[in-house]
């Protein structure tokens, strides 16, 4: 069973780290990220050492319907011989927002 991530809408998301083990210069990766069913697609780049940095902000998960979600991850290269590409799913659940936000 895999972990389920949640998050209260309109909060930053959690930061997962996406790499390779052993690889430690990512030029030529790409990471891309999506949220099934939702218009929330986009190229990640916020790269720190040998991680991408992939983080939903508040707007993304504002936009979010209450509810359970399934957020892509994808990372490649189409330099390697042959081309690589792995793509992780990850759970979150969007939850009501109780305390209101700050005026």
């Amino acid at each position: 069973m895999s972990n389920v991530y949640k998050i209260v809408q309109g909060d930053t998301g959690p930061t997962w780290m996406i790499g390779i083990v052993g690889v430690s210069n990512l030029t030529g990766y790409t990471c891309k990220m999506a949220v099934k069913g939702q218009s929330i697609s986009r190229s990640v780049t916020e790269v720190a050492s040998s991680r991408f940095y992939v983080t939903l902000t508040p707007a993304e998960t504002g936009g979010l319907p209450l509810g359970s979600h399934v957020v892509a991850i994808e990372l490649a290269n189409s330099i390697l011989i042959p081309p690589f590409v792995r793509e992780t799913h990850l759970d979150i659940q969007i939850l009501e927002q109780i305390v209101p936000p700050a005026p």
